[in-house]
């Protein structure tokens, strides 16, 4: 499946452990990661900025990004009914690249789902649709101690 994941979900996949890390593994391992230049230069000011990961990390974080993922380019004229305007090439450029799913932490962009055949999902919603998938190999979460 071809899978873009939003700033926030790779910022906090490549800051933290948890969930997104989980996804950001299960994409890059079994699926196609979809991404634009827009998110990549997000990501890079957010890591840096808001979780203060070193600059020499940030770099080979969007190193592995480019080796693995592949860039897509919004449509100039995209439009959504949104109200945060700065999600549109995003959302343009998941929408261009043909992708089954836009992850994303932005409750707002949940309600636009679908666009087109696209589905908008926050983490948790993606990682029970990859799990719904029969005879997908995939990484699994470890179970929390009780």
């Amino acid at each position: 499946m071809r899978v873009f994941l939003d700033t926030n979900v790779l910022a906090a996949g490549f800051a933290t452990r948890g969930l997104c890390s989980d996804l950001i593994r299960e994409t890059l391992e079994n699926h196609e990661l979809i991404t634009s230049l827009e998110i990549l230069a997000e990501l890079k000011r957010i890591l840096r900025k808001k979780f203060k990961v070193p600059a020499e990390q940030v770099e080979e974080v969007l190193d592995l990004i480019h080796s693995c993922g592949q860039i897509s380019e919004p449509k100039p004229q995209a439009t959504y009914e949104i109200s945060d305007q700065d999600d549109v090439p995003h959302l343009s450029a998941a929408e261009t690249a043909h992708c089954e799913f836009f992850v994303t932490g932005d409750k707002e962009l949940w309600s636009v789902s679908p666009v087109g055949t696209m589905q908008v999902l926050s983490p948790r919603e993606f990682w029970k649709a990859i799990q719904a998938q029969p005879n997908t190999p995939r990484y699994a979460l470890p179970r929390k101690r009780e």
